[in-house]
């Protein structure tokens, strides 16, 4: 009786379009300017939360104190797991290829709300 012993493949470094990548991870010099602006909008996404999250935080300690601080992660995280339910559910009701539409359309209107609502 054999016995099926996986084998250690070696991934080596490739040429694809003049980039260094690992074969799964190959792109071509048409996808060149997406995936930059990929990592741009990552990488400032990442470091405006880096900058917004502590300034928040000391906003809440500052006016409901330290003690609060808990509650108040355990009910944002209840409610944006009531909110992602719901999102759910209305995303199933539309077609695929139009769930990245409306959602942004969706948050645009949120987006257009609140501004509305922090002018006044």
């Amino acid at each position: 009786m054999r016995v099926a012993v996986p084998s250690l493949r070696v991934v080596r470094p490739c040429r694809s379009s003049g980039v260094r990548c690992l074969p799964s991870a190959t792109s071509d010099k048409e996808e060149a300017s997406t995936l930059l602006l990929m990592f741009l909008y990552s990488f400032l996404v990442m470091t405006s939360y880096s900058i917004v999250k502590p300034l928040t935080r000391a906003q809440f300690i500052n006016d409901l104190g330290a003690d609060n601080l808990p509650w108040a992660l355990l009910g944002a995280g209840g409610l944006i797991g009531a909110i992602m339910q719901v999102y759910t559910r209305l995303v199933s009701h539309v077609p695929a290829k139009s769930v990245i539409p409306v959602t942004l359309l969706g948050m645009t209107v949120l987006l257009a709300g609140f501004w509305v609502l922090f002018q006044t």
